[in-house]
């Protein structure tokens, strides 16, 4: 197994390039790199991970989970995987990651491709996560309707299973709450803009968050999908 890590503090970035099979000893050794290198970066930095020739399944290991938690805790702002391959491979990572991580990674298939990626100006305004048991309740015009978040960033969210009909372009206002893996709840209310769609389900992007605000939504995110809040 090869594993090489790097950051470029110009660009603030982290670079992970990993091949070959993986045992558990050297990724618990590489944990120790990474906090040292991650030191050297300044928040929102980003992440491009390489792999080729790798299990797949041993990357999303609770090793590398590990590693993984740690940058979204300190400061990681979005993540590139450049999977190396045929397209059969590529999908197989996607499917991987839908069912054993919290975190929604953006995917290229090349290293061009990632660093346009991480370069474009079209910002997913933070990671985007998967989360599960988070009701909504929102309103608009003196109505109110109920649903079901799919995933959730500190700029929007995506919601399913809703009960009152939204048009594109409409503004609403949102309740979502968080069910904690130590069983409490956290409320985290915000207004927000319809901009797709799709029967039951919509997309909101959220309005007027300031920095105050984004950290403790997103403090609520943490908390709830690995159980830590992140150091202030």
């Amino acid at each position: 197994m090869s594993l090489i890590v790097r950051a470029d503090v110009v660009e603030n970035r982290l670079y992970f390039k990993l091949s070959g099979d993986f045992a558990r000893e050297e990724l618990d050794k590489h944990y120790t790199e990474v906090t040292f290198i991650v030191a050297d970066l300044t928040p929102d930095f980003g992440e491009s991970t390489e792999s080729s020739e790798c299990d797949t399944g041993e990357i999303k290991g609770q090793s590398f989970k590990k590693i993984s938690n740690y940058l979204v805790t300190n400061g990681l702002g979005e993540i590139v995987r450049v999977i190396n391959g045929n397209s059969l491979l590529h999908d197989q990572a996607k499917y991987l990651s839908s069912v054993s991580s919290a975190i929604i990674p953006v995917y290229a298939k090349t290293d061009e491709e990632a660093k346009e990626r991480l370069e474009s100006s079209i910002k997913r305004n933070g990671i985007r996560f998967y989360v599960k048991n988070v009701p909504i309740k929102y309103s608009i015009n003196n109505q109110s309707g109920t649903g079901n978040l799919i995933n959730i960033s500190t700029g929007g969210c995506l919601a399913e299973s809703t009960t009152l009909p939204l048009s594109i372009g409409e503004e609403i206002l949102m309740q979502i709450t968080f069910n904690n893996q130590d069983l409490t709840k956290d409320e985290f209310q915000v207004k927000a803009r319809v901009i797709k769609r799709d029967g039951n389900s919509f997309a909101a992007k959220f309005n007027g968050l300031n920095n105050e605000q984004k950290e403790q939504l997103w403090n609520c995110i943490i908390y709830g999908s690995f159980g830590s809040v992140p150091p202030v």
